[in-house]
């Protein structure tokens, strides 16, 4: 139950990175500097969604010496807390286009908001890490 629920967790993660990024891309499409990080976005929550359809088929081939749960809960773990990294790097990154926004008189959004998704996907992957993270120990 539970790895059911870190995959959809991780799909929907993957989801909501990839339509970040193709939302950067269509509104910065004359800034050359938006569209590689859209790219990057798009392109790490394809990786996120495959990598949730990845663990199914690791059950599967998980060796008989060692346990799932363990190999499984630790692979997780570093997984989350890379993701909250990542969510940490794209928060930095938008939190300077906001202030090269306001450099120019705040004459764009979409460096808010950037800035506010990438700022709430870095909150929940936090907690999620901590938890994981938490449980683990216990």
């Amino acid at each position: 139950m539970v790895k059911k629920i870190q995959r959809a967790v991780l799909r929907v993660l993957g989801a909501a990175i990839g339509l970040v990024g193709i939302v950067i891309v269509l509104v910065g499409w004359s800034n050359p500097a938006l569209r590689p990080l859209g790219a990057a976005l798009i392109l790490g929550g394809a990786f996120l969604i495959g990598l949730s359809k990845r663990h199914d088929r690791e059950q599967l081939i998980v060796a008989p010496s060692k346990s799932p749960r363990e190999s499984g809960t630790r692979k997780s773990i570093r997984l989350a807390w890379s993701i909250t990294a990542l969510a940490l790097i794209a928060t930095v990154v938008f939190l300077w286009f906001i202030y090269r926004d306001a450099e120019a008189g705040y004459h764009e959004a979409w460096p808010l908001y950037s800035f506010a998704i990438s700022g709430q996907i870095f909150l929940v992957t936090f907690l999620i890490s901590s938890v994981c993270s938490w449980r683990k120990q216990r």
